[in-house]
């Protein structure tokens, strides 16, 4: 069974997100922010991440930096509504920062496990 860690501030979202994936057979772990992600990150095995680009305490931009420094090399699928930013300007630096792949908000429960299973493919 694959680990999947799914990050999001806003607790709706992160309940979805988990319940999707985990009627889809994964083992989901939840954080609700940057720097309780990084502490996930070192509790479990990480298979794939879905990741908040827009969070307090360490946004998913400097969440991607730390963890591909750190030499976690797990698929990160980056995701974002943009907030007051452009969601697909934030992606597409998400992306150049060490995601695999992006979504932007609002999403299905069948587009987030089409793009989880083609990332866990892939990996």
């Amino acid at each position: 069974m694959t680990r999947i860690a799914v990050v999001d501030d806003d607790h709706e979202v992160l309940d979805f997100m988990a319940t999707v994936l985990g009627q889809a057979g994964h083992d989901v772990v939840k954080a609700h922010d940057g720097l309780s992600t990084l502490a996930l990150v070192e509790q479990y095995n990480i298979d794939l991440m879905v990741l908040d680009i827009l969070m307090p305490n360490r946004d998913g931009l400097e969440t991607i930096m730390t963890l591909r420094r750190d030499g976690k090399t797990f698929p990160i699928l980056a995701i974002s509504a943009g907030g007051m930013l452009d969601g697909g300007y934030l992606l597409q630096t998400a992306k150049t920062f060490g995601a695999e792949a992006t979504l932007l908000k609002p999403f299905t429960a069948e587009t987030l496990t089409r793009q989880v299973e083609s990332l866990l493919t892939a990996a």
